[in-house]
């Protein structure tokens, strides 16, 4: 890569991101996705022409992966692309300046923190939120590889391809530049990779362990009732009563679920309010009497439903209903 011009490592970044990104069945390219990006800022190119670069991988990921917003508005595409990339740029420009300053180890450290730390703001309840690209969400198609996401989430994900990038990048340029084999960031950059499959495969494991001791084990996709209410989502807001809406969900869900039924699962937004729901107040909002209602007349039925959340101040995470212990098999196969 090094007699590459800047212009083709900018747009291989961006192109690699783009194929590694879901449905793909190239998912493991997102480990190398940012090496031609690192390869080209430790050319020691001036913080300029490094912003336009990384602008120029950003745009491209962002346009490839997220052109279908304008399917609902082409302005909106436009400026969401345009805007998401210039973001993504920040955590870069703050690496460049750090790796200056303190050098190389502070530097890579830096762009991690960087991006994970952008990545949570861009996650949080603000007028430019827009998580989709979150790297963590790469795996969305390979679960068996992220187990351990329910304690870390896509953010555990995010910093396992931020590190292995950084990793295999210090590996490889001392590989080349120096013609020796770094066996310290070789051993470093296998264990970054393999470890958090070992972990998945454990984690796996341990629940099939657990779940062949249950009585109910035995659930299956039969278990579950998916409601879909046929409501245009370009029309949503204005295909009558939002009540109306949740009404019609509940008789829907109602009339499909019988004595076996487990899971019922509800749409994206499915439920919404104009000013969004406080995630830690649900069972305060009078909106909602309907919907506790249908739950009060079903014990067993879990809901797994979208919602037009906002968090609270003081943020505490609420499920509608307690994790269920025989949904574990079940979402597994989902």
């Amino acid at each position: 890569m090094k007699k590459l011009p800047p212009i083709l490592l900018s747009v291989l970044t961006g192109l690699l991101l783009f194929a590694a990104w879901p449905v793909s069945p190239l998912t493991f390219l997102i480990f190398i996705a940012f090496i031609p990006l690192l390869w080209l800022e430790r050319r020691g190119i001036r913080r300029k022409r490094f912003f336009a670069w990384v602008y120029l991988s950003m745009l491209i990921w962002n346009a490839a992966t997220t052109w279908w917003i304008w399917n609902a508005t082409a302005p909106g595409a436009i400026g969401a692309i345009l805007a998401n990339s210039l973001l993504m740029c920040i955590p870069w420009l703050g690496f460049h300046s750090v790796k200056r300053r303190l050098g190389d180890t502070a530097g890579y450290l830096s762009l991690i923190f960087f991006w994970l730390s952008f990545e949570y703001i861009h996650l949080q309840d603000w007028g430019l939120s827009w998580p989709w690209l979150t790297l963590g969400n790469s795996f969305s198609t390979r679960t068996s590889w992220v187990q351990w996401y329910e304690y870390t989430g896509t953010s555990g994900g995010s910093l396992w391809v931020m590190t292995v990038n950084v990793l295999l990048f210090r590996f490889l340029w001392k590989k080349f530049r120096g013609g020796q084999l770094n066996k310290p960031f070789a051993v470093y950059s296998g264990l970054a990779l393999l470890l958090p499959f070992l972990l998945s495969i454990l984690i796996s494991s341990a629940e099939k362990t657990s779940s062949a001791d249950q009585t109910t084990a035995s659930l299956s996709l039969n278990n579950i009732v998916i409601v879909q209410p046929n409501i245009d989502p370009y029309e949503k807001l204005y295909t009558g009563s939002i009540e109306a809406q949740l009404h019609k969900l509940i008789r829907l869900s109602d009339s499909a679920i019988d004595s076996g039924t487990v899971l019922v699962v509800w749409p994206e937004t499915a439920l919404y309010s104009e000013k969004g729901f406080i995630e830690d107040q649900l069972k305060q909002d009078f909106f909602l009497n309907p919907l506790w209602d249908f739950l009060h007349r079903h014990p067993n039925i879990n809901l797994l439903s979208g919602t037009g959340g906002r968090p609270h101040l003081q943020r505490t995470p609420q499920r509608l209903r307690t994790e269920d212990p025989r949904l574990r098999p079940v979402l597994r196969k989902l």
